[in-house]
């Protein structure tokens, strides 16, 4: 605790850097350029950022401070001595900071008004909560005219004059609501959601007496943005945008939940969201809710924040490519154009001249910093832009380039999927080994070239290298990726496979000293057309009782082959182009997709078995095998149709597993085999062996225990043996992943590669190669479990989406390209998809 507090306390000065002319820069007003820069320290990653009325709100766990947003300097800043700033809000000429003092009674909660313009506290109250947090899922873009405070003895929302804190109007929530989850005001309308007996409750009042307008009952809530005349509820399945004075519903979207962002600036409600691999942005019309225009793009950009200036919005789109764009957008038409940027920041403000992002940089030595920037917009921005030179196939000169220098350029297409100016990728390999991939990105200048590169390097792990470029550096988990700028260039060589980490100083030599040759021409901007692409290829199936969708895509390598809608009901089997309910609930399907298994609920005339359909014939078969205290379950089906089952002896609390047996469906036989005299193989089922003919299992080395507080113990490390169909032990790998029955199928397509959890990072997933044991990959990634392996190089995993799940492709860099299958509803935790190998 100590420790902690001393961290708390620290807190680097917000020291504000003008930058009114940087070095290395074309002509004054040219380029994008750095106006101030400004830093603090975040040491539990709580803060909140927003651009209002000319000033740069920077809140974190100890203090707020207001800049100037024309030059940076901070104009005042209020850090309350033993307390906490948790919120704020401005209302009026003032800031409304929620504090939370500890005591020796309990922590006391207390709002403190403050002249925006000074910084002088006018009025302090204890006991009140914040109404209208600023927030990234709450909030406003415009001023409102009271302060809103929440009394929780009184169960009523308080409107304040904002000088002097006095309470202006009361509304008392309605009889069956406790309590309020959030609210948010401007001008226009005060916005409330309440937490009621039966459902939530979005109330909207009358700002400047508290009147109620309207309600509207939801059973679901994530955000609340009250802004320009109308109110945004985000919810995790769906978007609502309401006219704020009549409640009229304008917009509502399903599905609504990655990367989805609204605003409402130049006579449009701009809204983009992305799904199942397919971005949309749409300008719609507030009067009447017609969709004016539509952008429909597979691949296309994700963006997390809207800055709405006057009648032009600008938007970033998120990613982990190399290059970073501005993306400005014309609510009006649709019309987009792009422009490289010179930072690899989030955006959260726009004014006339200047952007404003944001970007966390991590150290392990110490705390986190925030790092504010602003950026002055390119003079010619709000005209016509100045003459793009030609440019070269995007791709083409650097895929020429590796071939040049001796590498295998392969067919595969990235996973980017953005092929415009200035950006060019490619991938490559070499006889023998695991692949690469090469990005391209040449900045106007060298100076916005060495920013970004700085920026890299400072989120997250990285370290110097010396002799390749100008400046380089490595990257990212066990230095996967080394960045070298060459000049004004760019160039990133990454790979996910550990054994290529060697190999990346040697390649990115190689392909610097030929840089020269590429004809890359540096474009200040260029326009997007209308994409004609569209959504992504094949259908979309909503699944039977559940609230799942999936897209059923012939051209993907896998197929959805039955699913369980919860932890009890029977399976459904696909039956042609959608899904029947079966008679029996299932685990396993077989590849091939003719097979399902599943095990007995109960011993069945003394004895335990499998349950076999036959999905040709439809006839169910009931196979019966040990007898108690034994029992068999988890199977595995082999790909060539035999069927693996565990061998368990029921030994009263726990299971112990002392063999296994192998199913033949056809001829209605089986084997049992036991391993009972191996005493490390006891806790973990079996699955096949990588070449099929025997089987193999892992087993926990070292002491058992629970890692960093997590609730899941786990041994210190595990190892891999594998056994030939009698029993034999054969070989023992050590240093292998952690099992999980989750992983229906933990080998890759080629049976080169299984996956499992790290055993010394139990969050983060370890490939290994099956011939020799040896790490492949280490993937840190934010999902549930592993679902399967999609292709050879990436896989399916099961992840948190919005209050619900997906079924999601990911690669072994851990970034998620598309969603086979999503539902954002929560009650869908039983949902278990049995996905098998398409046939072509």
């Amino acid at each position: 605790m100590l420790r902690r507090a001393a961290i708390l306390a620290l807190l680097l000065p917000l020291i504000a850097l003008p930058r009114s002319a940087s070095p290395g820069l074309e002509a004054a007003g040219a380029e994008f350029s750095e106006v101030w820069s400004t830093q603090a320290h975040i040491p539990l990653d709580d803060f909140t950022v927003r651009l209002l009325d000319g000033n740069v709100f920077v809140r974190t766990r100890t203090a707020l401070r207001i800049h100037d947003s024309a030059t940076g300097a901070e104009r005042w800043r209020y850090a309350p001595a033993g307390a906490s700033v948790r919120e704020w809000s401005p209302a009026g000429s003032t800031v409304i900071v929620k504090t939370l003092r500890p005591s020796p009674s309990g922590d006391v909660i207390a709002l403190t008004g403050i002249s925006r313009e000074t910084g002088t506290v006018l009025w302090h109250r204890k006991g009140l909560d914040l109404g209208g947090p600023m927030s990234i899922s709450t909030g406003a873009e415009v001023i409102p005219p009271v302060g809103l405070a929440w009394n929780a003895d009184s169960r009523s929302l308080l409107g304040v004059t904002p000088e002097t804190g006095q309470t202006r109007w009361t509304f008392q929530l309605p009889p069956s609501c406790g309590r309020i989850h959030t609210a948010s005001s401007d001008a226009r309308a005060t916005a409330i959601v309440a937490l009621c007996q039966k459902d939530i409750r979005v109330i909207v009042l009358d700002p400047e007496h508290g009147m109620e307008r309207w309600s509207t009952a939801l059973t679901s809530f994530s955000g609340l943005h009250v802004q320009e005349g109308v109110v945004i509820v985000y919810r995790p399945e769906n978007l609502l945008v309401h006219d704020a004075v009549t409640g009229r519903v304008i917009v509502e979207r399903e599905g609504c939940t990655n990367d989805c962002a609204v605003v409402h600036v130049g006579g449009r409600i701009m809204v983009t969201h992305a799904q199942d691999g397919t971005s949309t942005v749409e300008g719609i019309d507030p009067a009447d809710g017609s969709v004016a225009w539509r952008r429909v793009q597979r691949n296309g950009p994700r963006y997390g924040w809207l800055a709405g200036v006057q009648a032009t919005v600008y938007a970033m789109p998120s990613g982990d490519a190399l290059g970073r764009v501005l993306d400005v957008i014309q609510p009006s038409t649709g019309e987009l154009r792009r422009i490289p940027i010179p930072t690899t920041g989030r955006l959260f403000g726009a004014d006339g001249d200047r952007l404003y992002v944001f970007q966390t940089v991590r150290s392990a030595a110490g705390p986190s910093r925030l790092r504010v920037t602003a950026l002055r917009v390119p003079d010619w921005l709000g005209g016509a832009a100045p003459a793009a030179e030609p440019v070269a196939t995007p791709g083409a000169d650097l895929c020429d380039l590796l071939r040049a220098a001796g590498f295998t350029v392969l067919d595969r297409a990235p996973d980017l999927g953005r092929a415009s100016p200035p950006f060019t990728t490619c991938e490559f390999g070499e006889v023998g080994k695991e692949p690469m991939s090469a990005e391209f990105w040449r900045l106007p200048t060298e100076a916005g070239a060495a920013r970004v590169l700085a920026e890299l390097g400072a989120d997250g792990e990285s370290d110097p290298v010396s002799g390749v470029g100008d400046e380089a550096l490595t990257v990212g988990l066990h230095g996967r990726a080394i960045i070298v700028r060459a000049g004004r260039d760019l160039v990133r060589i990454r790979s996910p496979y550990l054994e290529a980490g060697n190999r990346l100083l040697p390649v990115a030599r190689a392909v610097t000293e030929r840089l020269g040759s590429l004809r890359w021409a540096v474009p200040t901007s260029w326009s997007l057309a209308t994409p004609h692409d569209g959504p992504s290829s094949g259908r979309t199936i909503r699944l039977p009782g559940t609230r799942f969708q999936i897209r059923d895509d012939p051209e993907a390598p896998i197929m959805l082959s039955a699913y369980n809608a919860d932890e009890r009901s029977p399976t459904y089997l696909r039956d042609g182009a959608g899904f029947i309910r079966g008679r029996e609930r299932m685990k396993a399907i077989s590849p091939d997709g003719r097979w399902a298994a599943g095990d007995f609920k109960d011993y069945i005339d003394g004895r335990d078995g499998v349950v076999l359909l036959d999905r040709r014939s439809g006839k169910i078969r009931r196979i019966f095998t040990v007898k108690p205290p034994l029992l068999n379950n988890t199977p595995v089906w082999s790909s060539d149709g035999r069927l693996l089952l565990t061998l368990w002896r029921d030994n009263d609390d726990d299971h112990v597993s002392i063999g296994f047996v192998i199913v033949d469906p056809e001829r209605g036989t089986f084997t049992i085999t036991s391993t009972e005299k191996d005493d490390e193989i006891y806790e973990h089922p079996y699955l096949w062996s990588a070449d099929e003919f025997g089987v193999s299992t892992r087993f926990g080395i070292g002491d058992y225990a629970s890692y960093e507080g997590d609730d899941e113990e786990v041994y210190d490390s595990y190892a891999l043996r594998a056994f030939d169909a009698d029993g034999t032990a054969l070989s023992t790998w050590p240093r292998q992943s952690r099992p999980d029955s989750a992983i229906l199928d933990p080998y890759s397509p080629s049976r080169r590669r299984l996956v499992g959890w790290c055993a010394d990072r139990p969050r983060d997933l370890c490939v290994h190669d099956t011939a020799t044991g040896a790490p492949l990959a280490q993937i840190e990634a934010d999902l549930r479990y592993p679902i399967r392996w999609y292709d050879e190089d990436h896989l399916l995993v099961w992840r948190r989406y919005g209050a619900g799940y997906a079924a999601s492709v990911m690669d072994l860099y851990g970034v998620i390209s598309t969603d086979l299958a999503w539902s954002s509803a929560t009650g869908q935790e039983g949902v278990k998809l049995f996905y098998v190998p398409r046939r072509r």
